[in-house]
This record gives structure tokens, C-alpha cells and sequence, in this order.
């Protein structure tokens, strides 16, 4: 079988693969995911997307996962680039969120946090529980200078938090953080339990709130606005408002399409 119309979608440089349709079960979903991995070795992340009506559009990834960069891809597609405002459903998530393509051409997406920011601290790592997935944060970068060994890193530090093969947590992360310069460098790794991935991102923006949260709660700002530069060399935006009854994050950044209308061979 042939899946046509695949587009290949650079969030911030987090380049992602989006599938019409969502009618597969979830074999076939890991199935489509590691075919379009192998065939397109850059993508980092799978999407199987409904935009049958644009402004209430829906996104399943492929393991089950919430994903910030898929979710404002998926805005940027449903408004074709134009300036306006959407109400997208995603996988791991209850709730539809706002999101759209602002006057400056980014793609933004309102991210799923819970009413209440308790940041828990174990040993030197601060997780950061978001709706779909949980993020660690880590100061630690002094030694980490290939991909590999950031992942492997990465991973260890999950594993050590049981964040790894937790039934009640689908995806998990870890962004190594700077902040020697006078910017916030981020290097993230992003664990997907179902389909047993681990990236050394190029961009991620669940990991991006977290670090905006992370930020705002060390400082004791109730309102900032961070930009967090990423491996690819491309910053995402992270606005945090903690004013409200509830925590309020959002997160923008530009968007390029790859490819359109690409396609894999199932058989």
C-alpha cells in the first residue's frame, strides 16, 4: 500500500512528517512511523492528521504523545500560513487547545498544563509535569558534546527518575540547559515509551515550556517571555503567564514546509 500526501514540516528545525488520515490502529501507526524514519532519516517525529474541518483540526501522533512543534505545524497547515486562531484536539490531551499563525508569521500554540505548577526537585533535576508528557531539567552540560552522548545521558537521567517505562507517563524529556551566555541554549532529548524512541532533538517545544515555567517559578516573575535557542541555530519563543487561575504557556516560533506530497510503500 502507497500513503500519498505526506508533508515533511520543519517546526523551529524539529522537522516532522504529517499523515493524512487517522484511521490506523496503533501497529500500523509504528509501522508508518518507522518507515517514514527510515526513508527520511531527518524526521524526528510522526503525525497522523485530520484537517477535514480547518479551524477544529486533529493530531494522534504516532505514539500516543503530546507534541508541541506537531500541534503548531498542524495550525500552520489547517490556516495554510495565513494570521488566524484554530481549536486543535491532540493526542494525550483531553482538551482542544487554541493555536494559529500570529501577524509576525509564527505559528503559536497555547500548552497544556495542569492548574496547578508544583515543580519537584530530585537531587539536581527539576521535573516538570505537562498534560502528556513530563520534562526534566538540567543544568548540567559541561560534558556533553556529541548527540549520542546527550542522549545516552538523557536517558540515563529518565531512567533514574522512572520516567521511562511509566505506565501513566507516554513521553518524557530532558533539556540540558545553559544560561552562561546571554541567551538560554537548550539541547533536549525526548523519550516516546510506545514506539521506544529517543531523539536528541533539533528543536522541541513541550521542552520549551517547561524551561519558560522552570525560569519563571526560579525567578518569581508571575509574567515572562523567553527565547531558547535551540540545536537547530533557531529559537522558540516561550510566554509564560502565571497571573491567572491557571498557568497560561504559550509557544511560537517559525515554520517551513520540507516537502509536500511526499510518500512511503507500506508492502
Amino acid at each position: 500500500m502507497q500513503i500519498n500526501n505526506i508533508t515533511l514540516i520543519s517546526p523551529g528545525g524539529n522537522d516532522t512528517a504529517l499523515v493524512p488520515n487517522q484511521n490506523y490502529d496503533a501497529g500500523e501507526k509504528k509501522l508508518i512511523n518507522d518507515l517514514i524514519m527510515k526513508k527520511f532519516p531527518n524526521i524526528e517525529q510522526v503525525g497522523f492528521i485530520d484537517l477535514t474541518d480547518k479551524y477544529r483540526p486533529n493530531l494522534q501522533m504516532a505514539g500516543g504523545e503530546f507534541c508541541g512543534n506537531a500541534t503548531r505545524s498542524t495550525a500552520w497547515l489547517s490556516l495554510s500560513g495565513q494570521s488566524g486562531e484554530i481549536n486543535v484536539q491532540v493526542s494525550g490531551i483531553s482538551c482542544r487547545l487554541k493555536a494559529g499563525v500570529n501577524k509576525q508569521g509564527y505559528a503559536w500554540v497555547e500548552m497544556p498544563v495542569p492548574d496547578d505548577i508544583n515543580l519537584k526537585t530530585i537531587d539536581k533535576y527539576t521535573l516538570v509535569p505537562l498534560d502528556g508528557i513530563t520534562q526534566v531539567i538540567s543544568k548540567e552540560t559541561y560534558d556533553l558534546t556529541s548527540s549520542d552522548d546527550i542522549k545516552k545521558r538523557g536517558m540515563a537521567i529518565l531512567g533514574r527518575l522512572n520516567l521511562v517505562d511509566n505506565p501513566q507517563i507516554p513521553a518524557a524529556g530532558v533539556m540540558f540547559i545553559d544560561q552562561s551566555k546571554d541567551e538560554i541554549v537548550a539541547k533536549p532529548v525526548v523519550w516516546v515509551r510506545d514506539i521506544q524512541t529517543c531523539f536528541y532533538e533539533t528543536a522541541c517545544g513541550s521542552g520549551t515550556a517547561a524551561v519558560g515555567l522552570y525560569l519563571a517559578k526560579q525567578g518569581g516573575q508571575k509574567q515572562a517571555t523567553y527565547s531558547v535557542l535551540q540545536p537547530s541555530g533557531m529559537s522558540i519563543i516561550v510566554t509564560v503567564d502565571l497571573t491567572g487561575k491557571k498557568p497560561a504557556v504559550i509557544i511560537s516560533g517559525p515554520i517551513k514546509i520540507i516537502q509536500q506530497n511526499a510518500t512511503i510503500n507500506t508492502l
